[in-house]
């Protein structure tokens, strides 16, 4: 009987190895029956029910096979043999299409297995649970991301492999070597998997096994298909069809036929058709076979050929019909019992619609299922399709023009991607993230991502993921004008393409290679173009010539149209200009073969602008003859313009018999240009426009003096910017000069502006002007790109440091500033006026204006010039002073005489603050106040810690970040500080009363009154602080006292707790070489560090008492039974309790401060100081606290 079972046993599983999972399902039950009768071990029950289990894993219901082996483990009496069988059983099915925790729970069961199988003797079966490890390892490195695992997968497949050869197991041993080929692909040898599995399509042969020789051949096609080798995939593909049809036609006279699934084949079959370019064979393929299915009622072979479907009509532009079957599918989808397999599908189905409909730019219908997707995937808790869903939702947010939007989700993408260490993942977020920041202009940040992206999957050993990323950094850094770093990109790209052998891709790569030498060529050619005709000017200027100025055209610097001084120079950037050609020649040789139109259209276009460049106008107009009529034939239209733009070109260069044509031929393109919003395009064919008939209607010049740049009028896709030019004129004689008017921007264009601008760093959709903008979301770290941002906007603009608390609305800031351009203006005319009529003599005039320039808004398909404006750097605009109005002085004047002392600091102040805070650092006992900080000690980490100190000690007032090379020594920072406290002083008064009094009061006597308020103000200070003074004053005394001591300073707050601030100096290390010394910071030392004791005792006493008035709030809501919560220093409750509330912080602070808190102080200081008596108290101040529980307004 036992010998009946090990047969039926052997022959279910030959029919899973067949894919007949009910005949296999048969045998086994049988052979179940029969050992259920038989009290045997080997071959016992256990083996009949891994049978079992392992044919419900191949129809399909690997739930119900997981439920056969925990019944079969609950019973009693299980072997460790048995044990054994059942755990490889559940380590075959659970490492596959299964969770994480499920693949480590078969990772285990599996180890256990082999070390059970081991200690048995049982070699065949240790051989099986070897490749279930395997398995498990390969599994664990793909779906994690981890290369390490994928060795171990190597390791395991070569030991079960010499297992099965020496218990003669062959089919045991084929399996191990496809293990090892599977390992091997992942780890990207993919011609040795393509070799194995070459092999093993004969090895399968000789055993008969015709599903795993059809199985292999399609593992031979989908790998030749990753070599780029689609003929041979497809040979390999169609061999796997013919023998499943055939197995197909043996099955019909079966009485229950099982279909032959082909899905897989059909699906390689159909991609090397598609990479052929075969689509129509692509497309008749998957028809045919889906009616195969069908008939066969295979339905998920059915989906999977109508997903062919859906990729063969998307590669052939045809979105409509693609879209159709993707939701007739997705129905099909939705109809079916749920099941996580089901569920998988419906994701990957919803990705496919919005990605088809993405790229139709249907908007309504991407929203509608990308909102769909990420409910599903956010439902099923699947957070790596959660986070595909999310970079679908950027992509069309950037469709729809919310970068803000855009930006966030490739956000989310990116952070659900680390969380579940999806690597590649993560760097495809990046990629999307670096569309986002080009969208809203920050293209810094964009190639930053990229380059973090290309490690990313540089690491995971994804090539063709680093070359996306390569592609897109190699653009964005052309876009910024960064040609050594994006030539370097586009470099890598194509050798990774020639690496991995797609030569489709690798000429793509090389057309955008030889896009970017032009580019670069260009801006190398103008940049010496300029040089020339600098040095040029000079020349003229020195042998007493007027200089020759630029035409109305602005091409002074063009090379073609060259005097003939410059036929003896060499052309600028010539070598340059050919290492383009031969990368466009380079292009051309690798699409030719490819049978890509498209491609071969851009490759000689690239080639037809390089030869131009190069002077090659007979060549360039063959070129352009041959790929105007293919990129005509693709509908390429940007294409199309671009070969009329270039053939314009050379009709220009031609000479003037040739200029109508040019004209001609310019003016289509920009038609062209128009329609697709190409505004690079448009501003070149404008620009020949400009030269041939200066005054072209329906331009606007940007006339900055320099080359000049066009855009067309109400185009949406422009942004304008405003900048300060400076205008040199010639020198006059002291005649009367016309003053210019204002020609900046005005209000509305500036509210405008800083509008756009904060809205973008809000993160809000719409902004009121009257509301202030910190209270609208606008943070710290926002503020100060806010600023930098605007001063870029408004270049010429002085921005003071407190801008937004100075004007913290949109309204207030827009009136700063339009006030601040017009009064430049006027001052500028002032006294260019005021020059002339003292006539200047020779030399010339200056003058200043603020011009509108237009810009193509980053963030696009298509490249765009990022740096319209390259003038020299704009001189700083300073706010205008009027004239004084006649019989000026005033009573400002008499008074001035009278002027309060400065009761600021004293000198020998501020040098006790500056010297102890030098002393406490550097570690030395005494310091001459003219040695030099640096020369006694104090290294540039201190000289950092120094510089704040300083500057917290003497809050308002600027330090330069180089304090320590300007004021070297105590002296000279003592004096630097005391004068800059009384300039500061003034500057702040000043500041207020220009903006009450401005435009009523003269500008010297607004200058007199700040002098004389300002030293009132500091002369005040010390009265109106007076007791606030002092007790800071004994605190700075207690401290000086510790830190004699080498003590913390230490204290007991009035609830009790014990406080301390163990400040103690850095521990530091000098590491020396041959360029430069660097000190770092090693740990904490054991002694104190004097300047953060003494800076840090006050206000941390302070706090202690903020600390103990919330305990003692705390409490008393407690007795009262309210709820109390507290977020630094703001108390909250319920709304119904908030007047009790109030008045219970009013109660404890009286409570509080009843108390003699210094009187404590004082005694306590006793007790640390070890006896040593603290200085005298300040004396008490006569505030009545009972006023406090009647105030209006109270804080602690």
């Amino acid at each position: 009987m036992s010998a009946d079972a090990a047969g039926l046993l052997r022959d279910a599983e030959w029919h899973i190895d067949e894919e007949e999972s009910q005949l296999a399902e048969q045998k086994a039950q049988k052979a179940l029956s029969i050992l259920r009768e038989n009290s045997q071990d080997s071959p016992g029950p256990a083996d009949a029910v891994r049978m079992l289990a392992l044919a419900c894993s191949a129809r399909g219901d690997r739930k119900a096979g997981l439920g056969l082996l925990a019944q079969e483990l609950s019973r009693d009496g299980c072997s460790q043999r048995q044990r054994a069988v059942l755990r490889l059983a559940f380590a075959e099915i659970a490492n596959s299409r299964c969770g994480s925790k499920r693949r480590e729970e078969a990772l285990e069961a599996a180890l256990e297995a082999v070390t059970a199988f081991r200690e048995l003797g049982e070699q065949r079966l240790e051989g099986w649970a070897l490749i279930a490890l395997a398995h498990t390892h390969v599994q664990k490195g793909t779906k994690s991301e981890v290369p390490e695992e994928l060795t171990k997968a190597l390791e395991a497949a070569a030991q079960a492999q010499v297992v099965f050869r020496e218990v003669g197991d062959r089919v045991g041993e084929g399996k191990a070597m496809h293990t090892t080929a599977v390992a091997l692909s992942f780890q990207n040898n993919i011609d040795e998997a393509v070799a194995r599995s070459r092999e093993l399509v004969s090895y399968w042969r000789d055993l008969g096994y015709t599903r795993l020789e059809a199985f292999q051949q399609e593992c031979v096609s989908e790998w030749e298909l990753v070599r780029h080798r689609p003929e041979e995939a497809l040979e390999a593909a169609q061999a796997a069809l013919e023998q499943k049809m055939q197995r197909e036609a043996q099955r019909q006279a079966q009485v229950d036929p099982v279909p032959a699934r082909s899905a897989a084949a059909l699906i390689h079959a159909s991609n090397a058709y598609l990479t052929m370019g075969k689509t129509d064979e692509a497309l008749k393929l998957s028809q045919e076979r889906l009616e195969t299915f069908r008939r066969n009622r295979d339905f998920e072979s059915e989906i999977v050929a109508q997903s062919s479907i859906v990729s063969v009509y998307v590669n052939s532009g045809r979105l409509r019909q693609a879209a159709d079957v993707a939701e007739e599918t997705l129905r099909k989808v939705q109809s079916r019992p749920s099941s996580r397999l089901l569920k998988c599908w419906e994701i990957d189905l919803l990705q496919t619609l919005a990605k088809i409909y993405l790229r139709a730019e249907d908007v309504e219908n991407a929203e509608k299922i990308v909102d769909q997707t990420i409910a599903v995937a956010s439902e099923q808790k699947d957070r790596k399709s959660l986070a595909a869903a999310y970079l679908l939702q950027s992509e069309l947010a950037l469709l729809k023009k919310e970068h803000r939007l855009g930006l966030k989700a490739a956000m989310r993408s990116r952070d659900l991607s680390r969380k579940t260490q999806t690597k590649k993942g993560e760097a495809s977020a990046l990629l999307q993230l670096c569309s986002a920041y080009c969208a809203r202009g920050e293209l810094k940040r964009g190639a930053a991502v990229t380059v973090e992206s290309q490690r990313i999957f540089n690491s995971v050993g994804d090539r063709e993921g680093e070359a996306d990323a390569l592609r897109m950094q190699a653009e964005v850094r052309l876009h910024l004008n960064d040609f050594p770093r994006a030539i370097a990109a586009a470099r890598r790209c194509r050798e990774l393409q020639r690496e991995m052998g797609d030569r489709k891709s690798e000429a793509w790569a090389c057309v955008q290679l030889a896009q970017t030498l032009l580019s670069a060529a260009s801006d190398e050619e103008k940049q010496e173009l300029d040089l020339r005709a600098k040095a040029k000017e000079e020349k003229a200027r020195s042998e007493g010539k007027v200089p020759e100025s630029a035409d109305e055209t602005g091409t002074r610097n063009d090379w073609f149209q060259g005097d003939d001084e410059d036929d003896n120079q060499e052309r600028p950037a010539k070598a340059a200009f050919e290492r383009a050609l031969q990368a466009a020649k380079d292009a051309l040789q690798l699409s030719r073969p490819q049978e890509d139109e498209q491609l071969l259209s851009r490759a000689l276009l690239s080639l037809a602008t390089a030869q131009m460049m190069c002077l090659e106008a007979d060549a360039a107009a063959k070129s352009i003859e041959e790929g105007l009529p293919v990129a005509q034939t693709v509908a390429d239209a940007s294409a199309e313009a671009h070969f009329i733009l270039v053939k314009s070109q050379l009709a220009e260069f031609n000479g003037a018999k040739s200029h109508p044509e040019a004209k001609q031929l310019a003016n289509e393109a920009l038609q062209l240009f128009t329609t697709q919003r190409d505004e690079s395009g448009e501003a070149a064919a404008q620009a020949i426009l400009k030269r041939l008939t200066p005054k072209t209607i329906g331009v606007r010049p940007t006339d900055t003096g320099g080359p000049r740049y066009y855009a067309a009028e109400g185009d949406d896709e422009m942004e304008e910017y405003w900048e300060e030019e400076v205008i040199e004129e010639g020198g006059g004689g002291g005649g009367p000069v016309e003053i210019q008017a204002y020609s900046g921007p005005n209000p509305s264009e500036i509210v405008a502006t800083v509008s756009d601008v904060a809205l973008g760093l809000i993160g809000v959709e719409t902004l009121d002007a009257d509301e202030p903008l910190m209270d609208a979301g606008l943070d710290s770290l926002a503020a100060v790109e806010f600023g930098n941002t605007l001063a870029k906007e408004f270049s010429g603009v002085a921005l003071p440091s407190t801008l937004m608390f100075d004007f913290p609305s949109v309204k207030l800031l827009s009136g700063f500033i339009d006030a601040s351009m017009r009064e430049a203006h006027d001052k500028s005319e002032a006294q260019r006026a005021q020059s002339a009529a003292a006539g200047g003599g020779g030399g010339g005039q200056r003058r200043t204006r603020m011009v509108k320039k237009f810009r193509p808004k980053p963030g696009g398909a298509r490249r765009k010039p990022m740096s319209f404006n390259q003038q020299a750097m704009p001189v700083q605009m300073v706010p205008a002073i009027p004239q004084a109005a006649p019989g000026g002085g005033g009573p400002v004047a008499s008074q001035a005489a009278e002027v309060a002392p400065y009761k600021g600091p004293t000198l020998a102040e501020i040098e006790e603050v500056v010297k102890d805070t030098a002393l406490s650092l550097i570690g030395v006992e005494s310091l001459d106040n003219d040695e030099p900080l640096m020369d006694a000690g104090l290294d540039s980490l201190a000289a950092v810690e120094f510089g704040n100190a300083i500057q917290k000690d003497f809050a308002g007032l600027t330090m330069p970040n180089t304090l320590m090379f300007d004021y070297p020594s105590v002296k000279r920072l003592t004096e630097f500080i005391n004068e800059g406290l009384i300039v500061g002083a003034r500057k702040q008064v000043q500041g207020q009363i220009e903006d009450m009094v401005g435009e009523k009061v003269d500008p010297d006597e607004i200058l007199a009154l700040a002098k004389y308020l300002s030293r009132l103000v500091l002369a005040s200070i010390d009265d109106v602080f007076a007791q606030a003074m002092k007790i800071q004053n004994w605190l700075n005394q207690i401290t000086k006292i510790f830190s004699k001591l080498q003590a913390p300073n230490a204290w007991i707050s009035p609830v009790g707790l014990n406080c301390v601030q163990p400040y103690r100096n850095a521990q530091k290390a000098v590491v020396r070489s041959k360029r430069q010394t660097v000190t770092l910071k090693t740990g904490d030392a054991p002694t104190i560090n004097q300047m953060r004791q003494r800076m840090g005792y006050p206000p941390n006493f302070i706090h202690s008492l903020d600390a103990s008035h919330m305990m003692m709030v705390a409490e008393s809501c407690q007795r009262e039974g309210m709820t109390f919560a507290a977020v630094h220093d703001s108390f909250w409750t319920h709304a119904c309790d908030t007047a009790k509330l109030n008045m219970l912080t009013r109660e404890a602070f009286v409570e509080l401060h009843r108390q003699p808190i210094l009187a404590e102080l004082y005694e306590d200081m006793k007790v640390h100081l070890g006896g040593q008596a603290p200085p005298p108290l300040p004396e008490q101040g006569q505030l009545d606290l009972d006023r406090v529980r009647d105030s209006l307004y109270f804080f602690a």
